[in-house]
């Protein structure tokens, strides 16, 4: 049974759920891209946790831009269009730079009116604020794959987040490695690394939260600003801040828990795990009631 296991998570990198096979701090993207003659899209899914982020990508520095957003999230499998597959350049550098498993998923995954489709019944109200039909394909050409491929009720991937180049810090993957962001550039670990000496999180949802922020740096001095008060507010309340920590050791991975729930592989102890921790957030929130904080009270 381990050794089945084994091979179906090396082959379908991107969509394994067992929490056996993932790091608990750790996101496990699967990633759908487009490409044509202009334009790239590029969308990712954890589908572990049901976090869906989607970006696009126009003008000469097209294939700059997406590669260093590949390197950000650093997918362990991508299913990409026929326009995408055939450069050479990006399959090279997912395979060999990232290690990611690479399908090509044909223009029939793709196809803009059963991506719009897909997209719209998927995240219903969301898919508006797309600014091309890259965006809307490459996230039609992942959801095609996960239906394809799951086979099961996926309403846990309910929001799409679509950002733009410019929200985020772009780093190209020979400074990320260099900057040693979140592992070390020779032992490849964690331990040594900007994520190694910040990392005081409680729990696996805040561990895979900070190295999100870690990877993906602020530019706006508003959110910049709004990010510092809420650090602000609890280094200065000591009481509060330990009284969360303690609280916080008794929070399970919620995330990962509802999506086993709803794949319907959780166990009686799952759901018990489940129970006990959403049973702490009622006394979090009353926690954070206090702080000033605009980040914090939302």
């Amino acid at each position: 049974v381990v050794a089945l296991n084994k091979n179906d998570m090396n082959e379908k990198k991107g969509t394994v759920i067992d929490a056996a096979c993932l790091e608990d701090k750790s996101s496990n993207f699967l990633c759908g891209i487009y490409m044509d003659s202009q334009n790239a899209g590029v969308a990712f899914c954890d589908i572990s946790t049901g976090e869906c982020a989607v970006t696009a990508f126009d003008g000469p520095d097209t294939d700059e831009h997406l590669y260093n957003e590949l390197g950000r999230y650093a997918p362990r499998e991508a299913m990409l269009s026929d326009g995408a597959y055939s450069d050479a350049g990006l399959v090279e550098f997912l395979t060999q730079k990232l290690n990611c498993r690479v399908e090509n998923g044909g223009e029939g995954r793709f196809r803009l009116d059963a991506a719009k489709t897909a997209a719209e019944k998927q995240f219903p109200g969301q898919t508006e604020a797309l600014p091309c039909d890259a965006a809307v394909q490459a996230v039609g050409g992942l959801l095609a794959y996960l239906y394809e491929t799951q086979k099961t009720d996926l309403s846990h991937i309910a929001s799409l987040s679509y950002y733009t180049s410019g929200q985020f810090m772009e780093l190209d993957l020979t400074a990320r490695r260099n900057l040693e962001l979140t592992e070390t550039l020779r032992s490849k670990e964690k331990k040594g690394s900007l994520l190694w000496v910040l990392d005081r999180t409680k729990t696996a949802m805040g561990g895979r939260l900070l190295r999100g922020w870690i990877e993906r740096p602020l530019l706006s001095p508003v959110q910049i600003g709004r990010r510092q008060q809420a650090v602000s507010d609890l280094y200065e309340d000591i009481i509060t801040r330990e009284e969360l920590v303690m609280t916080l050791k008794e929070v399970t991975d919620l995330e990962r828990l509802i999506g086993r729930v709803v794949y319907g592989s959780a166990g009686g102890r799952d759901l018990v795990a489940l129970a006990n921790g959403l049973g702490k957030l009622p006394r979090i929130r009353e926690l954070l009631e206090g702080c000033s904080s605009a980040l914090l009270q939302s």
